[in-house]
């Protein structure tokens, strides 16, 4: 302030000076309220400020406003979300009450004005005392622990580090692609009766630009067939968790979605000219009694040349027509409700055009360039691929029936047999396909 000979660098050495010695006498003494310093555990301040720019990328983008906040797991997150608004106020603001505070300090324990070089001497006995105090130590953690000021600086030196704080054709070059480090080619290629692709379904996936396969424990060992090889590309779950700091707190099926928004993100910065991906997850499975005609094969590429199709779902659970679910679309009387309907385009194709039908399962897809400026905000708010992301999309193809199927489940009540899931399968097309729209 005007009329004090300290620099501001002095004046903060001075203070620390003084807090250092009055946090050594207070433990000395037995003294339970000495200085406390602020402390987190590693990595907690991280996924923090990830949730928090990942929900504003959502907001901001006005695409899933009815979206709970993601946890941040601490009582000042109203004050860390005015952080991320007002982040230049607030650091002035603490910076003044920094330079109020050690001028306070000085006034107090320094009668005359102390030279720099003094502030290395030792300070007196009873100005340790006075310093040590609960109303001189309180001001200082207050400024010391502002959730505003700790959100708006992590949100300035790790915001490079989160895959949220990076727009579709940020990642231009290896050196500034989002965790390098995940996406690799596969370690085994192999014929068509070594993976667990079926002759229907690795024809259909001939039709994508790129393949990308989510794995975690099973990426050494997923056998590609050669004649996809060179058109995938690994996703290393446990290195996604690694690079975006997902620990404990982030359940699995949201750990999914974000690897699923990882993919859509660097396969369609790598490449301008892709505009088709295929998604599948490490325990897709193609059914090998499903088989195409020629006519079938022709459909499908008329169909992926319209400009009105979002993704094309090879497998998924029209969860609500399965046996003993709430909704009993799938009991005898009960019709297909206006949002599922599904308008033939062909004998193995329909379109649904509308959203809102809870089709589940996201082990095997494409998703088209013109989607993911929808998907990849809502897979950021962490919504859930297949519950959430999915049933908001209108537009979607649907292979009839099903030529893929997942075969494990994190969540029991999500189990289902093959035959059942079939036979789902079989109810909601017999219901919801509308054979007016078929060529």
């Amino acid at each position: 302030s005007p009329g004090c000979p300290w620099s501001r660098g002095s004046r903060a050495a001075a203070l620390a000076a003084v807090l250092a010695v009055g946090a050594i006498a207070a433990l000395a003494s037995g003294v339970g309220g000495g200085v406390a310093l602020a402390s987190a555990p590693l990595g907690a301040g991280r996924n923090r400020v990830h949730e928090v720019e990942e929900t504003r990328e959502a907001q901001t983008s006005g695409l899933a406003p009815e979206v709970e906040r993601p946890r941040l797991g601490e009582p000042e997150a109203e004050a860390e979300e005015a952080a991320v608004t007002a982040e230049g106020e607030t650091l002035d603001a603490n910076e003044d009450a920094g330079d109020a505070l050690v001028e306070e300090v000085v006034e107090e324990t320094v009668e005359e004005v102390v030279p720099e070089e003094a502030v290395d001497e030792t300070v007196p006995e009873e100005t340790v005392e006075e310093d040590a105090s609960e109303e001189t130590v309180s001001p200082t953690e207050e400024a010391r622990e502002s959730p505003a000021e700790e959100a708006s600086t992590s949100l300035s030196t790790s915001s490079s580090d989160s895959p949220s704080s990076a727009a579709l054709g940020s990642f231009s070059s290896a050196t500034t692609r989002y965790c390098a480090e995940a996406f690799t080619a596969p370690t085994r290629v192999g014929s068509l009766s070594e993976s667990r692709i079926s002759v229907t379904m690795n024809g259909i996936l001939k039709y994508a630009d790129r393949i990308y396969v989510l794995c975690t424990d099973m990426c050494d060992s997923l056998v590609m067939p050669s004649e996809l090889a060179e058109k995938v590309t690994l996703v290393d779950g446990y290195a996604i968790d690694a690079c975006g700091g997902y620990g404990d707190d982030v359940r699995h099926w949201e750990k999914a979605s974000l690897m699923h928004k990882a993919a859509m993100q660097d396969a369609f910065d790598a490449d301008p000219e892709l505009d088709v991906l295929a998604i599948l997850e490490q325990d897709t499975e193609g059914d090998g009694d499903v088989n195409w005609s020629n006519d079938d094969w022709v459909r499908l590429g008329e169909a992926l040349e319209r400009q009105d199709w979002n993704t094309l779902r090879l497998s998924y659970r029209p969860y609500d027509f399965e046996k003993g679910r709430d909704a009993r679309l799938g009991e005898p009387g009960v019709a297909c409700p206006a949002e599922c309907a599904c308008d033939a385009l062909a004998d193995k194709l329909c379109m649904m055009r509308s959203s809102g039908c809870a089709m589940q399962s996201s082990d095997a897809y494409f998703v088209h360039r013109r989607a993911v400026a929808a998907m990849v905000p809502q897979l950021g708010a962490r919504r859930v691929i297949d519950y959430h992301v999915f049933k908001d999309t209108p537009n979607q193809l649907f292979l009839a029936p099903a030529v893929a199927r997942q075969t494990s489940y994190s969540y029991g009540p999500d189990y289902i047999t093959v035959e059942d899931g079939k036979e789902s399968v079989s109810v909601f097309l017999e219901k919801c396909r509308r054979e007016q729209g078929k060529r």
